[in-house]
């Protein structure tokens, strides 16, 4: 059960008080997401979201304990050989009572599927309780709560369309340049530079030298000398030495920055930004939020494209069905019509059959003979709509063959999508519980100058600065009425 939020005008008005009091109005106290992602959700614009989940509760990690023999936190620098034990959970089959989102409890078994999942390179035990290495490598516990081993590979040159497509989910060290000649998906990665790549990493992404026109999406943190048009979304901190420039940067950590200058750029990150410097006066200004949770929406939005995706095959085998249907009902209200009109000529011609032999001897020849000429009209009907009738009942056949044939399919996919769809569903959730655990700092601090133009936004405010500033914090805090305002505060 969840509660979406659909607006349909005047979104640039409402805060999250607003969303608050629309759920409470519906009777909705139960699973509501913390403030700080309704307040995104409306700074993002987004016009439809989901503000409220039933299983949105720490019950759901109180109600099934697990324990690992590794550290969760980061890919384990320890490695584990095949058959080793990576995870056990402790199932019960007691009874817990849970809140739905109106508060009325509900009995729930605590077999549910959460504390872990096996991923590439583990196994679950027969009874579904235990995880082991299917082969030999580093272990790992990604914000998903999916289990991974990353066997170790080293590229000691570059990683180019020469050399060939990378192993996923493996520790890549690569002495030379990673470039974008193939998507690369990793556990840890290093190398020397980075240019033009899409990188998924579950831990920790570095580069010796720097990253242009790249894509990163990591759970782990970020080390580069330097961000040339690039696009970071991490759930760990970042760290450049150097520059960030014309680059996007969301993270669920902090950007602790704090001798690089940032310039033409937009950053947002969960637990505060700091930086040697903003802007130069010459290009468009930055954008730097801090508290906020646009990496978490970021990766939701993902999410829901990657639902949005896979429902697609089957949403247009749906549509061809339907289409193939109201075919098939139109043709067949059409052969009602010719039955109706074959009937009536039947009828209509055995009245002037019986007509013409009960006036046969008296009549005349020529009223006879129009008597004839109208019974012969409507015996032509009669095989006009027979024959149409035939034809008709053989195209709806032929809709009828399709729209079988496409329900089969149907079902063949349904199964499939439904369970990949499920396993989206639960990484949005176990990043949400993620997300709802970590604490939102709404603090930017500029070690040198910030130029003017630049914008500093927080959870549920936001400053432009009109002049040049130097050596100086912005942070979001509670004024006596309840609002929210950014101060700057000079070192």
């Amino acid at each position: 059960m969840e509660a979406v939020i659909k607006i349909d005008k005047g979104i640039e008005t409402l805060n999250y008080r607003d969303i608050r009091q629309a759920l409470q109005d519906k009777g909705i106290k139960f699973g509501i997401y913390p403030d700080a992602i309704l307040q995104c959700n409306l700074d993002m614009r987004n016009i439809e979201f989901v503000a409220a989940r039933q299983d949105f509760s720490f019950e759901l990690l109180k109600s099934k304990k697990a324990s690992y023999s590794f550290d969760i936190t980061k890919v384990d620098p320890l490695e584990k050989k095949m058959g080793a034990a990576l995870a056990q959970q402790y199932l019960g089959g007691e009874i817990h009572l849970k809140k739905d989102l109106f508060g009325n409890n509900q009995e729930q078994t605590k077999g549910y599927e959460f504390p872990f999942r096996c991923a590439s390179g583990t196994r679950l035990s027969s009874d579904q309780t235990k995880a082991f290495a299917a082969k030999t490598g580093f272990p790992s516990l990604s914000i998903e709560r999916k289990l991974y081993i990353h066997p170790p590979i080293f590229v000691l040159e570059d990683a180019d369309l020469r050399y060939g497509p990378l192993e996923n989910y493996a520790n890549l060290k690569i002495s030379g340049i990673l470039t974008g000649a193939y998507p690369v998906t990793a556990g840890d990665l290093y190398a020397r530079e980075i240019r033009g790549a899409r990188i998924e990493a579950i831990g920790t992404v570095r580069s010796e030298i720097g990253m242009t026109d790249s894509f990163v999406s990591a759970q782990g943190d970020i080390h580069a000398k330097y961000l040339h048009n690039c696009r970071i979304e991490t759930f760990g901190n970042v760290y450049i030495e150097n520059e960030m420039i014309d680059s996007e940067v969301f993270s669920s950590g902090k950007i602790d920055s704090r001798h690089c200058r940032v310039v033409s750029s937009t950053l947002f990150a969960k637990k505060g930004i700091e930086l040697k410097g903003v802007g130069n006066g010459r290009t468009r200004s930055c954008i730097l939020g801090a508290g906020t949770e646009h990496h978490i929406l970021e990766k939701i939005k993902g999410l829901e494209l990657e639902i949005k995706n896979i429902c697609s095959p089957l949403d247009e085998l749906k549509e061809k069905k339907e289409d193939r249907d109201k075919a098939a009902n139109k043709i067949f209200q059409k052969m009602i019509e010719l039955k109706i009109f074959h009937d009536q000529a039947k009828e209509r011609k055995s009245k002037l059959s019986n007509e013409f032999k009960k006036k046969k001897e008296a009549t005349e020849k020529k009223e006879l003979k129009n008597i004839v000429t109208l019974v012969r009209t409507f015996e032509k009907r009669m095989e006009d709509s027979l024959a149409s009738l035939k034809e008709l009942n053989e195209i709806k056949k032929k809709y009828d063959k399709e729209s079988t044939l496409l329900e089969q399919k149907i079902k063949r996919l349904e199964p499939e999508i439904e369970k990949r769809i499920s396993g989206f569903q639960i990484d949005m959730l176990a990043i949400f519980e993620w997300a709802r655990k970590e604490e939102n700092h709404s603090c930017i601090k500029i070690r040198k100058q910030a130029f003017s133009g630049t914008l500093f936004k927080g959870v549920y405010s936001e400053l432009a600065i009109d002049n040049e500033l130097n050596n100086f914090s912005v942070m979001e805090r509670q004024d006596t009425t309840a609002d929210y305002n950014l101060v700057v505060v000079q070192h």
